[in-house]
């Protein structure tokens, strides 16, 4: 069963970045395992955190880009700021 690993490991994460909010390993970590569970609103929030850590690093641009633009389905707010993300990287 994947589902159980992501789980626990979104749990995991979580406490590492509640406990250590610069932690940039963590909210990219915790980004990526929400993704891939499609936990798409809490992903966008830790690749735009790990992001404001690091912006020199323009692969999270593309990784915003490409969780808010399957966002953008649910709510058009999010298409802009995809495209903005895919241009900026």
């Amino acid at each position: 069963n994947v589902d159980r690993p992501l789980r626990e490991g979104i749990a995991r994460w979580s406490q590492v970045t509640a406990a250590t909010p610069d932690n940039f390993s963590a909210h990219f970590e915790l980004a990526r395992l929400a993704e891939l569970r499609d936990e798409l609103p809490l992903a966008a929030k830790h690749y735009e955190h790990a992001w404001q850590l690091k912006p020199a690093q323009r692969s999270l641009l593309l990784d915003l880009g490409r969780v808010w633009s399957a966002l953008s389905n649910s709510d058009p707010q999010y298409s802009a700021r995809a495209t903005a993300a895919y241009l900026a990287a």
